[in-house]
């Protein structure tokens, strides 16, 4: 890819949006072992889709996936777009996942029907997998080595007023984040960590200027108008992702509206077209006719 002057030197060479591993469905152990079913898969979505921890530094520009996978961007706003995608497909998911669980252990003699709010937050679940999938970010991969593991965490704040004013701040001004008790940082949710890598020492100063600078933010579900910092986007996304099992009034009026339109044709079904860019409710002629018009 084509570098500008604002890329740090360490990254050069490094940046890519196409960076893949290697997934496999099976482990065969004889006298070596065999991967089964190998294939490639985009490594930033599938790293972060999956990973048990994501440990972040000040800007959310570093990340360590499971310890082990560092992922580093370039600029601020691409880390913080990033990890929110993030926030809202794994919560979406994991919401989806406890209806359905919800419903399956329903007794024998309640009504089996699908919750309609789970079939709602299967389309959300679609489209926002399919917009993660497709981004082109920019980042650079490695493995971090062993020798790093030592220094790779700043470790709980050991005073009450140590080095890390900027937690003490947060945590005093009523934020619902704890501190990690070995990595240090804030505690966003069960997987992410905010702020709790080990910078490099020039890089320190300007970690604790923009860990506590804040900007304008509109919330893309409660649509909440505020003026926030990285941690204070980051916890607020991840509480306002976990309540989704109610949908907003948007999400009801549209729901609403589809139901309408396929009482009055039960033979209509929702149909995404690639090339408009939009959604329609047709059927199966209908489907049809469309495809053929932009082929003519």
């Amino acid at each position: 890819m084509k570098e500008d002057e604002t890329c740090p030197s360490d990254l050069r060479g490094k940046l890519s949006n196409n960076h893949q591993l290697l997934a496999y469905v099976s482990l065969l152990e004889t006298n070596k072992p065999y991967l089964i079913n190998t294939m490639r898969v985009p490594a930033l979505q599938t790293v972060t889709m999956f990973s048990n921890s994501i440990d972040t530094d000040a800007a959310c520009m570093r990340l360590v996936c499971d310890g082990w996978l560092e992922i580093r961007f370039v600029d601020e706003e691409t880390a913080s777009n990033t990890l929110s995608s993030l926030i809202q497909l794994r919560a979406t998911w994991q919401n989806l996942l406890k209806l359905r669980l919800k419903d399956t252990l329903k007794s024998l003699d309640e009504d089996k029907r699908v919750n309609p709010r789970a079939r709602q937050l299967e389309k959300i679940l679609a489209k926002k997998l399919s917009e993660y999938l497709s981004c082109e970010v920019c980042y650079a991969i490695r493995r971090v080595m062993a020798a790093e593991q030592n220094r790779l965490y700043r470790g709980p704040d050991r005073e009450a007023g140590g080095k890390n004013k900027i937690l003490n701040d947060v945590l005093k001004s009523g934020s619902e984040g704890k501190v990690h008790s070995v990595k240090g940082g804030i505690q966003i949710n069960h997987y992410l960590t905010y702020n709790c890598l080990l910078d490099e020492s020039e890089a320190s100063i300007w970690g604790e200027y923009t860990s506590s600078m804040q900007k304008h933010w509109v919330c893309p579900r409660c649509e909440a108008n505020l003026i926030v910092s990285i941690q204070e986007r980051l916890e607020h996304e991840s509480e306002c992702q976990s309540k989704n099992f109610e949908p907003t009034q948007q999400e009801e009026a549209q729901e609403m509206e589809e139901v309408k339109q396929a009482q009055m044709n039960p033979l209509r079904k929702h149909y995404f077209c690639d090339k408009c860019d939009q959604g329609f409710r047709f059927t199966t002629t209908e489907i049809l006719k469309h495809k053929k018009s932009h082929v003519t």
